[in-house]
Formats: C-alpha cells, structure tokens, sequence
C-alpha cells in the first residue's frame, strides 16, 4: 500500500495479471498497490484495485525512472511503486494520482537501507510504501544486490517504523510492543518458499484508529481471493512470497450505525459463595432485572454461563428455547419501567467465579440491545473476583491461570486451553484461531493455528453432541466451541505471555464479522510435593505382582482434551491397573463384574500427610463398565495438609468400604479404604487430585510433584507425572 484510505466503495484483488490485462480492469478504478514478478520471459503483476473516487488514477507497468519522474511532474504524486531490473536497466511499477490537496512528499530508487533512513531522516519522512528487488545497479556490481523503492510523506507525528528484513515472527513481536499496524509489506526473496523463515520488508504505523486488521503469507491464487469476505474487509496490499504464493494486509470495513440499537434493560446483582469440605460449593445468587424504557421488553434469547479464571464457561442455560422458561426466576417479559429481583440457589462441585448473562432484548417498536451482564461470585470476607473483559457478541474463555510444569519425562509442558464463546444463539464461521507464546525475553517459543482443529460437543440447548463437531466450525450455532494446545517450551523458559485470538463471521449479514484478543500472563506453575504414590504394587489372586502397573491418565502431558480437561480437575488423573496386554480386565466377557478388573478393591493410599476433612462412603457402586442408576455419588475421601495448604482428593472408593473418619490425621502411605466404582466412573478405577483455595477462596488445581518415583521403564524420576505413563514407588 501506498497511503491510508477511506474504506473503499468498491475494490478488487488482481493477482498474476498481465499489464494489458490490469488496465483493462481499471474502468472507474485506480491502482492502490502493485507488486510485480517475472514470470518465465512474462512480467506479470499483482495489484489492489479500488473505486477511484475523482484522484484521477492512473499507472504504468514498465517505465524508466527518468520517465515516471517525467510524467509525475508537479501535477501528479506516487501512491504506490515497485521497481525492478531488466537488461541491467531499472524499470518501475507505478500508480500515481492528482496531487490534490498537495502533499509533501518523495520518491526513489536503488536504496539501501542505510541509505533511505538518512532520506527519511534528512527529509523528516514518513513511508507510505516499500518494496524491495535484487539489482546489479545497471552492471555496476558483479552479482545483484537487495535494494529498495519506497515512497514517503511528510511525517505527521503518529509514531511509527520501517523494518528493512525480518521474519513474520519478529515483525509480530515489534507490531506488539508497539501496537502497530502494517501498512506496506513486501518478501525479500521471490524464488523460493522459506514457510516460517520467510524475510519481508514492511513498514508499520502505530494503532491510533483501532480498526481490526490482519496480514497473511503463503496463500495461493485461489486462497487469497477468499479470505476477505471471511473477515469483512478490504485488501491494504499485496506482494509475491513467490511465484505461486502472496503476502497480503487486509483492514476490516466498520460496522454501519445501527439507529434501532438503544439501552433497554439491565441486569445486575451478584452472588455469595459457601466452601464446602467435601469441595463443592454452595452458592446464593442476588440477581435484578430492570426495564429502563416506557415500553415492554422482550428477550429474544438469553443465556447463561458460569466463568472460572481466565474465563473458561460452564453452560447453564438457553432461557429462551424451549419456551416456557425465566432467567434464574426472572421473567422474559418485563413492562415499562418493571424491576424484578431473585435470590435463586446453586450448589456446584466446579468453581465458577463470574456468571455471564447474553441477551438480546426488544421492543415492539424495533428498538434492540445486544447486553452482556456480568455477576460475580464472592465468598464472605475475601477479595471478589473481577470481571472478565469481554464484549457482545463472542468472546474468548480461556483457563487460567496459563501455567508450565515440569514433567517427569524431562519436559516442560504449557497448555493452552480455550473457548469461542458464542451467546447469540446465531450460526457462525470461525474463520481463525490463534495461539502465540513468547517467553521472558519476548521471543516466539510456540505459535499454533488451530482454525481447523475445533471441538464442539454441546448444541445450542446445551445438550450433548453425538458425533461432536471437529475440525472446522462453519455454519453453526453451538455455544462452546473449544481448543486444547498442549506443548514443550524450553527448560530456560521462566515467564512469558500468551496472546490468544479469534475471529468470526455470522451468516447474517456481510459485515457482520467478530473478534476476540487476549493477552494472558504464563508462569511456572507452583511445585506441590507429595511423597507417596496412592497405591502399593498390585495385588494380583491375592499376591503381589509388579508385572502389573499402574497408569496414569486423563492426566496433563497430552496434546488434546481428555476428561480432567477442565478448570477443577486440570491436574487430577484417573489411575487403574494394566496387564501385559495393557488391558484392565480379566475376562472380556465379564465386563459388567466390578471383581473382573485388576484394580477393584486394591488399597488406596495416602499421597501425603493432613487431617480427613471429609468422608462420603454410602454409595453403590456401578457394575463394571455398566451404569447402575442408584449410583448417585463418588464415595470420597479429602485430606487437608495443613503446613502445605492444599487438599488432596480421592474418589469412586467401594461402597462402605473408607477406613478413616473425619478429624483422623494420615500418614503418606496410610491406607484410606477400598479402590472401587462409585459415582461417575467407566469402570474400577481412583480418581486423585490436588488443589489449594486461592486469595479469593475458589479451588484451583495443582499439579502434584514426586521427588522419586519410577516411570513405566524402570528409571528413576522426578516431577508430574505424564498422562499415559506407568509409575511405582521407588
């Protein structure tokens, strides 16, 4: 690009064409980038188009910079170049328009990057437009050297900077610490495809506007045209990666005013917080509706979500479909100038830190309000959480906090877990997805793309998905769509910063098109040692036999979700016994008999010490893998470890079969009860955790590290352990 615009009326890409062929597409159109490439013996060109609204536009594809400077004159001014050498002769590519209002500005060829900095300098010049290009400088070097042709304005003060060759990912790295935006890019080397260490020329000023904007490199002919529409926006710029392949900047149209969008409605209030010993939570609820016109209101859809840290959401109800529903024992009706209060009551074994009301509400008359109502959750005598910072119509929930642990396996292991959350109840495309990690020294140590690798397994009534969505999410309205990005980082890495995005487009209208951003801060996640593993070596017909081992899973490690995979159980794992056919059971025609799996009634130990706050012990249990509905409950035992301040949790014993009591204090190793199938459990098998109250007295889970343990190969390590991993006591 050669200059900042208004958002044209009308524009085009025109990508690999010939000269004759560009000018034949002008019509009522000027050019506002160009790009060319040789192609074969053909020079071939890539350009923006857009509405020429009286600049009185035009261009030429081949001209010697004596004759361009001919032509410009003191009538005419550059708005976008390239230059190029045939013949050991420099041609440029150029677009000029009437210089009306006159602007300050100035033009060359054959620079160096020293050499146009001391211009820019000199001339106190400010760059609309960059393009680099190899050159003998008409014989004068042995072999072709990389120059530049740029264009530049007076500088208005609006702070910004060129970069004369870098990777995406360093260009990335200075547009966030500057909040800048790219306004003219160019590759550096057009022969060969480079992927991620690709170099380009770019020239970025800061975000003053705040308009969205993207860039991409790498797309094709057939790519590139597509992705636009995608994010309702206008192409800035393109230049050739090579001869098949693109670097585009693109800039979204805004949003057109909407006259009917008024202030209807309120919802406020907040809600109270009990901590139960057995980790569930109680929690009372102080909700008000309030119309606050002279008309009734009515709410066209109303959701509801229960938000951990970082924004992770539990779905708690569509009110409006089926009908016949209320908000939380609020109506969906309110008369003019109508409050109405409700106090209703919750008791939840997650920990849910922000209620998230989503409302589309209206009058009669036409008037609407896209209302995003937030209800935080406190417990008596401690700091309330603060509100998230989200906005209408999608938003991302993202677990928090974003952590790195150490591995038994040597590895340092981040996860990004996150939700596109979608309260309109409206079909939608996510057409992007996004994750980047940079570490304490703002270097790019993960980026990941995970626009095709979504996961949606509720509909929009909050009802299970059978199949789930996977892949891409395109035309749909599920409310929770998710990712799961599990990954090494490097052992130096101490701290760092996530940046999580996504952009989408609902199918009602052209311009109707969304994002999210979120900046989050990574840590090392806290060491909590436990000493003891919670079960001895398998005893095996009355015997014990270490052929058989114990696994580890549903545990942190992995690269997908899995069932701990949410905020109160991140760092839980599902432990059971495995054959040498790494199988669980005896016989596989028995598998509705708890006494067929190896881990049925094995003894479950203590991973630490800590005094028994709670017991539950009066559940039956399922029979194998089969159901049994008067299984209501996991039979659990909590131990508080006092010194350490944390919990640990264990669950789906035998029916009856827990041998402490509450107020007991426990040894590592100390026997607690009987494994078994209690509560929601495929099969025999313990469920441990740990966690601790965070400052505002909401449960986190933590990931439990052992000195000393051995892994499945017999070697002695240290750390947490892997989801999928064998491991004994030392």
């Amino acid at each position: 690009m050669s200059e900042l615009i208004a958002p044209p009326t009308s524009w085009k890409f025109a990508l690999s064409k010939s000269a004759a062929a560009i000018t034949a597409q002008l019509k009522s159109d000027r050019v506002l980038s160009i790009k060319s490439f040789l192609e074969g013996k053909d020079r071939v060109y890539s350009a923006v188009l857009v509405k020429d609204i009286g600049l009185g536009g035009s261009w030429n594809g081949k001209i010697t910079p004596a004759n361009l400077k001919s032509t410009l004159g003191k009538t005419f001014r550059l708005t976008a170049l390239d230059c190029f050498e045939e013949g050991k002769q420099t041609f440029c590519a150029a677009a000029w328009v009437k210089d009306k209002p006159a602007v300050t500005w100035d033009w060359d060829f054959n620079l160096t990057a020293k050499d146009l900095n001391a211009r820019l300098k000199k001339e106190n010049g400010k760059l609309t437009n960059i393009r680099a290009y190899m050159t003998t400088l008409g014989g004068e070097l042995t072999d072709p050297a990389l120059r530049y042709c740029a264009i530049w304005v007076k500088d208005d003060g609006i702070p910004w900077d060129w970069i004369p060759d870098a990777t995406a990912d360093s260009i990335s790295d200075t547009l966030d610490q500057n909040s800048g935006m790219l306004i003219s890019i160019d590759n550096i080397d057009n022969t060969v495809w480079l992927g991620d260490q690709e170099k380009f020329c770019a020239v970025w000023y800061k975000d003053v506007s705040g308009q969205t904007w993207f860039w991409n490199f790498g797309l094709d002919i057939n790519q590139l045209p597509k992705e636009p529409p995608k994010f309702c926006s206008w192409g800035l710029d393109v230049a050739y990666c090579t001869k098949d392949r693109f670097v585009s900047l693109m800039q979204q149209f805004p949003k057109p005013a909407d006259p009917n969008l008024a202030t209807l409605m309120s919802l406020s209030g907040n809600a109270t917080a009990t901590f139960q010993a057995s980790e569930w939570l109680d929690i009372q609820w102080n909700l008000t509706e309030q119309n606050l016109v002279a008309d009734q209101v009515d709410m066209q859809s109303a959701f509801m979500f229960s938000a951990a840290e970082g924004g992770w959401s539990w779905w708690s109800g569509n009110f409006t479909n089926p009908s016949g529903q209320n908000v939380m024992g609020m109506p969906l009706s309110l008369a003019a100038g109508q409050s109405y209060p409700s106090t209703p009551w919750w008791t939840v074994s997650n920990a849910p830190k922000i209620g998230i009301f989503p409302i589309k509400a209206a009058t009669a008359g036409g008037k609407h309000q896209y209302l995003l109502a937030q209800a935080v959750i406190s417990q008596s005598g401690l700091p309330a959480p603060a509100t998230l910072p989200i906005h209408w119509p999608i938003f991302l929930g993202i677990q928090g906090p974003v952590e790195v642990v150490k591995l038994t396996n040597g590895k340092s292991w981040a996860t990004v877990a996150a939700q596109v959350i979608n309260g309109t109840g409206d079909k939608m495309d996510i057409n992007s997805v996004s994750v980047r990690l940079k570490d304490q020294n703002n270097a790019t140590v993960h980026k990941g793309d995970f626009t095709n690798n979504l996961l949606a397994d509720q509909d929009v009534l909050g009802q299970s998905l059978s199949p789930a969505l996977t892949g891409s999410i395109l035309n749909a309205d599920v409310p929770l769509p998710k990712f799961y990005d599990g990954f090494e980082v490097p052992a130096s890495f101490t701290s760092g910063k996530v940046r999580i995005q996504a952009e989408v487009k609902f199918q009602s209208g052209p311009l109707d098109c969304y994002g999210d951003t979120r900046i989050l801060d990574v840590a090392l996640a806290p060491q909590t040692f436990v000493s003891h593993l919670p079960y001895g070596v398998p005893v095996i017909n009355g015997s014990p036999d270490p052929t058989f081992r114990w696994h580890w899973g549903n545990g942190i490690g992995g690269t997908s979700f899995n069932a701990h995979s949410y905020p109160e159980h991140r760092y839980s794992y599902d432990i059971g016994i495995y054959d040498t056919s790494n199988q669980t059971f005896k016989d596989p025609t028995k598998l509705d008999q708890n006494g067929n799996f190896y881990s049925w009634g094995q003894d479950v130990l203590a991973i630490s010490s800590g005094q028994v706050v709670y017991v539950d012990s009066a559940f039956e249990d399922n029979f194998g893998r089969t159901a049994n509905p008067n299984s209501k409950g996991a039979n659990l035992v909590v131990v508080y470890n006092k010194e350490a301040n944390f919990f640990h949790l264990y669950a789906h014993f035998q029916q009856n079969s827990i041998v402490v009591a509450v107020g007991d204090m426990v040894s590592p190793g100390a026997k607690l009860g009987l494994l078994g199938n209690s509560g929601g459990s495929s099969e025999p098998h313990l469920h441990v955790g740990i966690n601790r109250q965070d400052a505002q007295g909401f449960l986190r889970s933590l990931p439990m590290t052992f000195e000393k343990i051995k892994n499945g190969a017999g070697q002695f390590v240290s750390g947490v352990p892997v989801d999928g991993e064998f491991y004994s006591q030392s």
